[in-house]
């Protein structure tokens, strides 16, 4: 399937501890290029994600952003001294007794004894993490897959609609080049009479060998086979999809090329008006298969 190197994909998910958030987008680039923007606690996956990213993604800019964030209490755990608060309450029970005091223990005071809390901070469990990111970024790859496949297929489509424009005018060139040739050789032949003083002398048979030579050397014969067999590769190529953009580069470069020789071998208004739709039609070509992957 061809696709584009332009996706986006985002996905978030809530943990008790913590919320994670990827988002990624991708543009046209000649390598795999990927940049990550996160948290300095997952430079440690930075690997494991370069990883899956380039199983699914073979060319192309890659922006990747990660949203990290612990709750508040994530990670710590208090437990009280049940022991101790046991003998402070006894004794002060004991002397709200003695000086006929009310025996209520208010909290505050309690919690505010040295050691009354114990307070342990444990870190996040790291496999849980690994395989929340792994999970997270399948997702938010897969979205980014699916909007670069469905934007191949319409890059597929259009290109597919110009190389159709290119091969109709350059049908058309071929069936108008002929006679203008004839056109082109017999006002040769005449311009050539009208120089040449004594007409007498001329030796016809040179003078036909000297005009086939300077028409051969403006056919297009060759070009024109060259551009429906570089047409033909194209269309095909489109067709198998996968990793063709490199390809399709290449082959747009030799169509240019003949094009080109085309546009400086023809004369008359025709062709060159034909040329022009070539170039124009060549140009977007060109354009568009630069986001192809």
């Amino acid at each position: 399937m061809l696709k584009s190197m332009t996706g986006f994909g985002r996905h978030q998910i809530e943990r008790e501890d913590y919320s994670l958030k990827i988002e990624m987008k991708s543009v046209n680039s000649r390598y795999l290029d990927i940049h990550f923007r996160m948290p300095k606690l997952f430079n440690a996956y930075e690997e494991l994600m370069r990883n899956q990213i380039a199983q699914t993604i073979r060319r192309g800019k890659v922006d990747l952003f990660i949203e990290f964030h612990l709750r508040a209490g994530a990670g710590v755990t208090i437990e009280p001294n049940l022991d101790l608060a046991a003998k402070y309450v006894a004794a002060y029970r004991s002397i709200a007794k003695h000086e006929h005091l009310s025996q209520d223990i208010p909290m505050e005071l309690l919690a505010a004894i040295p050691e009354m809390l114990s307070v342990t901070e444990s870190d996040i469990d790291e496999e849980s993490l690994q395989q929340d990111i792994t999970a997270v970024l399948k997702t938010v790859l897969d979205q980014l897959d699916e909007m670069r496949s469905t934007e191949g297929q319409n890059l597929k489509q259009d290109l597919l609609n110009r190389a159709g424009y290119i091969e109709q005018a350059a049908d058309r060139i071929a069936k108008k080049h002929p006679q203008i040739l004839r056109q082109y050789k017999d006002q040769m032949a005449k311009r050539l009479q009208e120089l040449i003083e004594q007409p007498e002398v001329i030796d016809n048979e040179r003078l036909e060998i000297e005009l086939a030579i300077y028409a051969e050397k403006k056919d297009i014969q060759e070009e024109l086979t060259r551009i429906a067999s570089h047409l033909g590769q194209f269309e095909q190529i489109l067709s198998a999809g996968g990793e063709v953009g490199r390809t399709l580069d290449f082959l747009s470069q030799e169509l240019n090329r003949e094009i080109n020789t085309i546009g400086s071998k023809a004369s008359g208004y025709d062709i060159s008006r034909e040329v022009i739709e070539l170039k124009s039609q060549l140009d977007k070509i060109r354009e568009q298969i630069q986001n192809v992957e």
